[in-house]
């Protein structure tokens, strides 16, 4: 990861620009990291608003799907294990992996140059 590249105040919280993300200091430098608007782009919608919900520990897996080129496949499924999750299928035919993803991993992943696409694997419902 690249060193820090500036920092920016925003009300209460103060941001540190990391690479392509933006941690918040209002948990003491842990948390999820803030996707930058290209890496947000690689999301679909509802991806999107489960990670602007802040609601999930790091840990917690959810299901997501993760498009890259088929050459990529196995490189794809080896970073959702590295990071904790569970891998289903490999299409590896279509360039895609789905698994269970640690909410905490999902700016790595999207920052993978070879990621070109992540999205909820399914719709859930928390009670």
């Amino acid at each position: 990861m690249r060193p820090v590249a500036g920092s920016v105040a925003s009300g209460l919280r103060v941001f540190r620009t990391v690479g392509k993300f933006r941690q918040s200091s209002d948990q003491g430098g842990r948390g999820m990291q803030e996707l930058t608007a290209d890496l947000l782009a690689k999301l679909d919608e509802d991806l999107r608003k489960v990670c602007s919900s802040k609601m999930f520990a790091e840990q917690a897996l959810l299901p997501v799907t993760l498009r890259c080129s088929v050459e990529y496949v196995g490189d794809v499924a080896e970073e959702i294990v590295r990071h904790g999750g569970r891998v289903r299928h490999q299409f590896t035919l279509l360039g895609a992996v789905s698994g269970w993803v640690p909410y905490g991993a999902i700016p790595d992943l999207a920052a993978r140059e070879y990621v070109t696409g992540l999205e909820m694997d399914h719709q859930f419902t928390l009670a």
